[in-house]
């Protein structure tokens, strides 16, 4: 909370005050009847089990972030609100284009979603399901489902808390507490959209350099319109409460060419000190033809069709497609959330409670066009002693053909390949900027449902037993991508019997709707070859997740369980724990033959586990108001965990508070966390894709050039993609942390502020 709140919070409070006191001058004389003391209500707070007064303060490191300082913000998205505190690290959110699924994730520390656990009113948070071919992680929570406007409080707990929580509190927890116990009717509406001014020099200059068009001076773009209602009622003499929520939250996007650092793909090349410019891909928009075994001048042949003249010449950087410009700083997004909360107090014993919530999101990723990713086509060259119009590609022109379809390039060309006659193999790079942006148009539908009953069993033992069920549907549609088979078809071509350009795959059968793609003139390309080109492809996923737990707490104080030095005596936790995960991934059959252009094969992916455990915590106060010591406590847990994928897991934690005086708090502690094998890198099956890894033999290198490069000196053909086997391991198991955490807390017991400070570290 910032201190200008905190300010002005106490000026209205102290207003208040003011004019109660003016408004009742009489009321001061009077003598009011002594009130009983109310009994203290003890609370569970983030990062224990254990009950506690409400004016202490945990032993582990918290953060917590209120309904007042979200307010303070403007912000309406969950992911954008915690994005403010540098304990969370940027990972998936709704910033994030090309390599985000539409999930919102929090990572903490920056160790990742799925080191980073979730709760919500202290409770395990549903996986989003987000796998497979997406690159997410299917157990990470989507903090989508969780509306901005009902956050009572966010705690973020850094540092290991599996011996609480359980597996994945490797970085920590963040724990999302709502508000369950609402009374009246509120209704919150939020507008709001970014302002820029286009004037930065510098990048208008690499813009003007490029032939890029300039942005509009000013722009206002991503405009977010959020409303939420909140309404709640006490029934029942005040036994019970009932609380109903709905959100709605639609963004519009914010495109980079709409700003003067985003207009273009800023590169600085990759020689030395080289000059900071437009660039982009090398998958050109109007076509880039390598030509493997011919060169000119030395250099192997790489030519672009010039938009201008529509001339063949050699390729440079001003060929190189600029993808920034499409891309999405803010997609397309729309989001609706419902749920309610309820709570009876059946009797003295036992009080039901249910929370359900529901979320559906959606998202509109963009980025640059789909095309022809390198990849190889083989067509006739014309002009050549034996070119025919059954072998001939009718659309490569004369000037064209005097480059490409030279005797010696000819030659050099078919030695690599094996090709005889008139037939040369080009790798083509083009974008099929006529169709536009490639989308993937993603939606999720998720329901939580947690049950349960809790109560005291007498004035020591409290319990408290619920059951949970999480359910996540995730889906993928794309749109305007190019089928690399139809590329490979629509690229073969010759003249047909009736004199007109047709595909080689039509004559023969096997595809009669080829269309030719003529992507050797400019403006060559029409509607009919893009409906041809484009297929459409989707995966979906589900995740489903099952909780119970039991647990007591007990304040053995109240039996004699203490030391002489304190005021209060050992409090311990005791509880079990059922977790079941589902996830199945199902790709379309184009997913599963890596159809799409640029694209690789994405197999299903089926499995679960579940796991057992039993945990304990305690607390134990060492000294209370002594000199020196106001407060001494000693923290402890652990918790066993055992998995049907064959193994068991031990965490444990330690804590020790000191408080000198009552304004000076000092605390140490070491965790043991783990974080389980997701059900991804259980059982994702093999593959081969595309990878980021250099390899020698990849390019345009001649025969003789491939064993040079090969260890063995074997007679290697080079491949034009670079390919990246993947494969998870038999007996993959937990991995573990060992965090060691301290802090120092100064609270003016009369103010509002406090200074902490919390160093930590994570191996």
């Amino acid at each position: 909370m910032t201190n200008s709140n905190r300010y002005v919070r106490n000026a209205v409070r102290l207003a208040l005050m003011t004019a109660a006191t003016s408004a009742t001058p009489l009321a001061l004389a009077q003598t009011a009847p002594a009130q009983p003391a109310a009994p203290v209500e003890e609370v569970v707070v983030t990062g224990s089990r254990l009950l506690q007064a409400p004016n202490d303060i945990s032993i582990s490191p918290i953060t917590s972030v209120t309904s007042q300082d979200i307010q303070a913000t403007g912000l309406v998205r969950t992911e954008d609100i915690l994005g403010t505190l540098p304990q969370i690290g940027a990972e998936q959110n709704s910033g994030t284009s090309i390599s985000s699924v539409g999930v919102a994730t929090l990572s903490l520390r920056s160790l990742g979603s799925q080191r980073t656990l979730v709760l919500v009113n202290s409770k395990r948070m549903s996986p989003g399901g987000a796998g497979g071919v997406s690159g997410g992680n299917a157990n990470a929570a989507d903090i989508n489902q969780i509306p901005a406007a009902l956050i009572e409080r966010a705690d973020v707990l850094t540092g290991g808390a599996s011996a609480v929580y359980g597996a994945d509190a490797v970085a920590g927890v963040v724990n999302f507490v709502l508000n369950t116990h609402y009374q009246g009717v509120k209704i919150d509406t939020n507008y709001s959209f970014n302002n820029h001014k286009n004037d930065n020099q510098t990048y208008l200059g690499y813009l003007s350099a490029f032939g890029a068009q300039p942005p509009q001076s000013t722009v206002n773009t991503g405009q977010n319109r959020d409303v939420s209602i909140l309404a709640g009622a006490n029934f029942a003499d005040g036994k019970g409460n009932a609380t109903v929520y709905a959100t709605y939250l639609n963004s519009s996007p914010s495109v980079g060419y709409q700003f003067d650092h985003a207009g273009c793909t800023i590169t600085g090349g990759s020689a030395a000190n080289s000059s900071l410019h437009c660039g982009g891909s090398g998958t050109s928009a109007h076509g880039h033809f390598i030509m493997s075994g011919a060169t000119i001048g030395g250099t192997t042949v790489s030519m672009a069709i010039d938009p201008a003249t529509g001339q063949m010449r050699p390729f440079s950087a001003i060929d190189e497609y600029n993808y920034g410009a499409l891309s999405y700083f803010q997609r397309q997004a729309e989001r609706w959330t419902a749920g309610g909360f309820l709570h009876y107090d059946v009797n003295d014993h036992a009080s039901v409670y249910s929370e359900t919530m529901y979320a559906r999101n959606s998202s509109t990723a963009q980025y640059g066009p789909s095309g022809s990713f390198f990849q190889t086509a083989v067509v006739g060259c014309p002009g050549t002693p034996s070119s025919t119009p059954g072998n001939t590609d009718p659309l490569i022109n004369a000037q064209e053909a005097s480059i490409l379809c030279t005797p010696a390039r000819i030659a050099g060309n078919q030695a690599i390949y094996g090709l005889t006659g008139n037939q040369i193999e080009l790798y083509l790079a083009r974008r099929s900027v006529e169709s536009g942006g490639r989308h993937d148009n993603y939606e999720s539908n998720a329901i939580r449902q947690v049950l349960g009953v809790k109560g005291p069993i007498n004035d020591v033992w409290q319990y408290d037993a619920y059951g949970q069920v999480g359910i996540t549907r995730f889906q993928d549609v794309e749109s305007n991508f190019l089928g690399s088979q139809q590329i490979t078809r629509a690229l073969e071509v010759v003249t047909g019997p009736n004199g007109q350009p047709a595909c080689t795959a039509a004559l023969n059968g096997l595809d009669p709707a080829c269309v030719p793609w003529n992507v050797w003139q400019p403006n060559g390309v029409n509607a009919a070859q893009l409906s041809y080109l484009r297929i459409p492809a989707t995966w979906t996923s589900n995740i489903k997740e099952y909780v119970t737990d039991a647990s007591v707490t007990g304040d053995l104080g109240k039996y004699g369980a203490k030391l002489p030095s304190a005021a209060s005596g050992l409090n311990v936790a005791v509880g079990t724990e059922y977790r079941s995960e589902e996830f199945n991934f199902e790709p379309d059959y184009v997913y599963v033959n890596g159809l799409n252009a640029g694209g690789a094969p994405s197999l299903p992916i089926a499995g679960l586990f579940h796991v057992f455990e039993g945990f304990t915590e305690l607390r134990l106060p060492l000294m209370d108001e002594k000199p020196g010591a106001y407060r001494l406590s000693l923290d402890a847990g652990y918790r066993y965990s055992s998995y049907t994928l064959g193994f068991n897991t031990n965490t444990y934690k330690i804590g020790l508070e000191w408080a000198p005086i009552q304004a000076v708090r000092l605390r140490g502690g070491y965790n043991r966390a783990v974080r389980a094998p997701n059900l991804d890198e259980l059982y994702a099956p093999p593959a081969v894709g595309a990878g980021g890894v250099a390899d020698p033999c990849w390019g345009q290198l001649s025969k003789g050039q491939v064993p040079v490069l090969s260890a063995a000196d074997r007679q290697l053909r080079h491949s034009p993609d670079k390919l990246c086997g993947t494969d998870q391991h038999p007996d993959i198991r937990q991995s573990q942390s060992h965090t060691r955490d301290s802090g120092y807390l100064h609270v003016w017991p009369r103010h509002t502020t406090a200074i902490a400070a919390e160093p930590g570290r994570v191996h």
